[in-house]
């Protein structure tokens, strides 16, 4: 029979606190509305645009199928598209591209599918012995199911995102405390394919430097070495196939609070096409579920969405909701554990 794991009872005061910042939550994206205008498109297209970032990179690829280089053929795609390739992050690393001109679109949708199959897979496993009933358990793995499966469709096949948050959710359930290197390998992977993706692996070190675990930390630490070698080197090609006086991006610095967060989910999931005061109700309630289950796994989920939510409440415009990808599938499966948390709240507030 399996262990579960324990379910986090919180004193009153914490309790207090839980339930005051989902209401907290809940109220502000509520009142505050989408952040994106009406009319906007949130796929991240260049303004004005009619193309999505999905034909960008797909012409990307037709230019390098051609022959050119991946530098040469996105940055002019980029200036002919209207999108800006100044500063260098403007131009995606070019990993997806690759992998895409060497396996081609069918062989780069299967390996797409291996890795999402694989960690639909891995969420059956290990969410055996994490949730506390059967029906819990499936809900969970079908909250993950639903959230990065429909990376497969035509259009999001394209998202850098996607295949970075599959990486990711490969090495937070592959990670063991005595089997961590597939963990590191794997989740080092993501931020070759979209350099936000990096937060997974800092937060990983951040993790395994405050459970002493030193050789863990080192690889960590020599994936991050190697990313930001890598990338170092993406910026200076970029600059090496500039154009003169180069169309620039008009920043990411935003301040979309909360609100922008909700969008970002309403993009992101399973979710997408629900309504935008849905998950501004379930959001808050699948954070507020992860904090209930003693569980690296789930702990894992919870401080990686966090760090990212902390950085697009501030960094993001409105065009840019499809960062939520990098999250979206490791928050969503906390509305399994909503039921459990609730119980463990009333009966911290009424013990109190």
């Amino acid at each position: 029979m399996s262990t579960f794991a324990e379910t986090r009872s919180p004193s009153r005061r914490v309790a207090v606190l839980l339930v005051l910042g989902v209401v907290a939550l809940i109220g502000w994206g509520l009142i505050a509305g989408s952040t994106i205008p009406e009319g906007t498109v949130s796929s991240g297209s260049a303004a004005g645009a009619v193309e999505t970032d999905e034909d960008l990179y797909r012409a990307i690829n037709d230019r390098m199928a051609d022959g050119d280089g991946y530098y040469e053929a996105a940055i002019r795609e980029q200036v002919a598209r209207g999108y800006p390739t100044a500063p260098a992050v403007s131009v995606r690393p070019p990993t997806f591209a690759w992998t895409v001109d060497l396996l081609g679109e069918a062989g780069a949708r299967i390996l797409m599918g291996v890795v999402l199959i694989g960690a639909a897979v891995l969420a059956l496993q290990r969410f055996e012995t994490i949730t506390a009933s059967r029906a819990e358990r499936y809900v969970a793995v079908l909250l993950v199911v639903f959230s990065t499966l429909v990376y497969l469709a035509p259009n999001p096949f394209w998202t850098h995102e996607a295949w970075a948050v599959g990486f990711t959710l490969l090495a937070i359930l592959l990670w063991r405390d005595d089997r961590w290197w597939p963990a590191v390998v794997l989740g080092s992977l993501a931020p070759f394919f979209r350099e936000l993706a990096v937060v997974f692996p800092i937060v990983m070190l951040g993790l395994a430097l405050l459970g002493r675990r030193r050789r863990e930390a080192i690889g960590w630490a020599a994936g991050l070495v190697l990313f930001a070698a890598f990338f170092a080197w993406h910026v200076s090609q970029v600059a090496a196939h500039q154009v003169p006086d180069p169309p620039r991006s008009q920043g990411w610095l935003e301040l979309g609070g909360w609100p922008f967060i909700v969008d970002s989910m309403t993009y992101s999931s399973f979710a997408s096409g629900v309504p935008y005061v849905v998950i501004a109700v379930l959001a808050p309630l699948a954070l507020a579920g992860l904090c209930f289950v003693r569980s690296t796994v789930v702990t894992t989920m919870l401080v990686t969405s966090l760090v990212y939510i902390a950085c697009f409440m501030v960094v993001g415009r409105p065009a840019n909701t499809y960062w939520g990808v990098l999250y979206a599938a490791l928050l969503m499966p906390g509305l399994a554990f909503v039921p459990r948390g609730a119980a463990a709240t009333w009966r911290a507030l009424r013990g109190g």
